[in-house]
């Protein structure tokens, strides 16, 4: 088997990732990158990595990243979070905005998981944001 590493900017339209690979990926893993932007940086980040995805009913996007219990408002005018971290429900209501922003539809599946073994340094580290593994399966409706 042949395979080719490729280093983009998932924000650059022209990059060789998505001249190359647009609509031609059954699955899309994505691991510790999401909580990484703000709200709207995340919602541009998925349209994009979307358009990698192959353009039909059960392409998915599965992977994992930091969640936070009782995210903050993504929008709050006094202190916007810069690092987004969601719960279930503000991932959840992530992709329902993409869905109607895109025109597509997806089901997503999320759930918790808690920090261990060495992750717990990681975990203690970020005990004041009550940190969690959002872990997500979301396909294409």
């Amino acid at each position: 088997m042949k395979a080719k590493f490729i280093v983009a900017d998932i924000f650059d339209e022209n990059s060789e990732l998505a001249q190359k690979l647009a609509g031609k990926i059954d699955i899309v893993n994505v691991a510790s990158f999401f909580h990484l932007f703000s709200w709207d940086k995340q919602v541009e980040a998925v349209k994009r990595v979307i358009t990698l995805l192959l353009p039909q009913a059960g392409s998915l996007l599965i992977g994992r990243q930091a969640g936070q219990n009782n995210p903050k408002d993504p929008y709050d005018k006094q202190d916007p979070p810069k690092n987004y971290r969601h719960d279930i429900d503000s991932w959840k209501r992530l992709w329902e905005q993409v869905g109607r922003e895109t025109g597509t539809k997806w089901l997503v599946d999320a759930w918790k998981e808690e920090w261990q073994g060495l992750d717990k340094g990681f975990d203690k580290w970020h005990a004041d944001v009550q940190s969690f593994k959002l872990r997500f399966v979301v396909r294409r409706l």
